[in-house]
């Protein structure tokens, strides 16, 4: 416990350091502190209760979120996100007609971000959705 804290001093030190040389460019987000005052429940403690879980993973990504992102960021998360989980999605009848337009909206909806945002890549999202239409 004692190395535990002490390795922590010291990073936040070297942060703190790094904050005063640099102070446009370097940010401290609380990640283990909000870990250790808000998420005290077992809950947000894996199985070997040492590590965060799943649940406390989701709560520090959306107060990171919160804190460094712009709206913009955030909603092209959201549309991202949504097509990720139009992809996931199973069909009990891939072949049926209602399938297939599903997919033709996704591939829409991923052109249309794509013109949106040219600098991310879609290329393996789009071959799923022309492979599953060819079925």
């Amino acid at each position: 416990m004692l190395d535990n804290q002490l390795s922590k001093a010291t990073l936040l030190l070297a942060i703190e350091h790094l904050k005063l040389l640099f102070p446009d460019k370097v940010f401290y987000f609380p990640s283990y502190e909000i870990v250790i005052d808000e998420l005290r429940d077992y809950r947000f403690y894996a199985d070997d209760m040492l590590h965060p879980s799943t649940l406390a993973i989701r709560y520090l990504w959306e107060r990171f979120s919160e804190t460094f992102f712009s709206s913009q960021t955030k909603q092209l998360m959201a549309e991202v996100e949504e097509i990720e989980r139009d992809l996931a999605h199973k069909p009990f009848h891939p072949e049926s007609e209602a399938y297939q337009r599903f997919l033709e909206q996704i591939v829409l909806k991923i052109e249309r971000l794509g013109t949106k945002c040219p600098y991310l890549e879609f290329q393996k999202e789009i071959e799923l959705c022309h492979m599953r239409l060819k079925l």
